[in-house]
């Protein structure tokens, strides 16, 4: 039935000068330890899969008012992988000056549009700045996901870098 993982503690326990003697209890954790392997087997094919694709994954979790940036995001603005984290202030600063306000625009619009229509795709093409200064031009599909109520719990998108199609087509 293969490997098994337990956890181990140990307590001492001693009275009145008697010689300690050990508490020992085991937990399996064997179904924890497989589910976290297989967590990054995924994650590792999900970054490999983005890297090869010329993609970069984000969420917005309103919620938890958090930002999460998938590496090859990081790259594709010249920033190392988790460096710095995620905010709008870091997303504004990547977003291209004369793009800023369309695509602010766009995302406001996205949040709130009619909470009745469930789940619902935005797209947009639009530059980000790298730490460099140059820009990548990138293809944006975002998607609002909204509670029971309608309200917007999540903002997740993909970018996918357009650069060299937009050298060519000029």
């Amino acid at each position: 039935s293969g490997i098994r993982w337990l956890h181990a503690r140990v307590v001492p326990i001693s009275s009145n000068g008697v010689p300690p003697c050990f508490f020992v209890s085991f937990e399996d954790i064997t179904v924890d330890k497989n589910r976290d392997d297989e967590l990054r087997r995924c994650d590792a094919l999900l970054q490999r899969a983005e890297r090869l694709g010329g993609l970069a994954s984000w969420t917005w979790d309103f919620q938890e008012n958090r930002v999460y940036w998938s590496d090859n995001l990081y790259r594709m603005v010249g920033i190392e992988p988790q460096s710095r984290t995620p905010d709008q202030g870091l997303i504004a600063q990547v977003t291209h000056p004369e793009d800023r306000e369309r695509i602010e625009r766009a995302h406001q619009a996205a949040l709130k549009e009619d909470a009745t229509a469930g789940i619902k795709e935005h797209q947009a093409e639009f530059r980000l700045v790298k730490a460099d200064g140059t820009h990548t031009t990138v293809h944006a599909r975002v998607e609002v996901e909204r509670d029971s109520g309608g309200n917007p719990m999540k903002m997740s998108g993909v970018f996918l870098d357009i650069t060299e199609r937009q050298q060519i087509m000029e």
